[in-house]
């Protein structure tokens, strides 16, 4: 318990300027193939490469130049080898910045938001950008993603892993 007093007030911090802040959670929603996996490889690749996002390529100066960052990635609906690699790649991505756990890796299913699994691999690697795909994916099995309070405590440990870690 602390009071107000006692913490420290701070601005925003952003990994992509006004779309994605640092430490917390960023939603990307649409309907099937309407294009979400390509924004977060697009994503994904100028965060691993340290080059202009797509986002911003009409706001930011030409002398952009953001520091390369790891990002790790968990996609329970395409393969990282027959689908995402080339993807990435593609996209202009530093594929040594990027890790993931392959849908068919046992250990895949381990993966959830409150999971100590999930927790120690971020702990471990420490990314500035973490993709989880989709979203329903990662839940505990008995989570109903309609009930708003129970996503949030399904959600809540992300926050706190964001901010722990960075």
């Amino acid at each position: 318990v602390a009071n107000m007093t006692e913490i420290e007030e701070k601005e925003a911090e952003w990994l992509i300027l006004n779309y994605i802040p640092r430490y917390q959670i960023t939603s990307l929603a649409g309907d099937g193939g309407s294009g979400k996996t390509t924004v977060w490889c697009a994503v994904t690749a100028a965060v691993s490469s340290g080059k202009i996002p797509f986002l911003l390529e009409d706001y930011v100066p030409f002398e952009y130049k953001e520091k390369p960052g790891k990002v790790m990635f968990f996609s329970a609906e395409d393969s990282a080898e027959y689908v995402l690699k080339r993807r990435l790649r593609k996209h202009g991505a530093n594929l040594s910045n990027i890790i993931t756990i392959d849908v068919a890796d046992e250990r895949f299913q381990a993966i959830k938001f409150n999971s100590p699994f999930l927790e120690a691999l971020l702990a471990k690697h420490r990314p500035v950008l973490c993709v989880f795909d989709p979203i329903q994916a990662f839940v505990p099995e008995n989570i109903k993603m309609g009930d708003r309070n129970a996503m949030r405590p399904c959600l809540a440990p992300l926050i706190g892993y964001g901010v722990k870690y960075g």
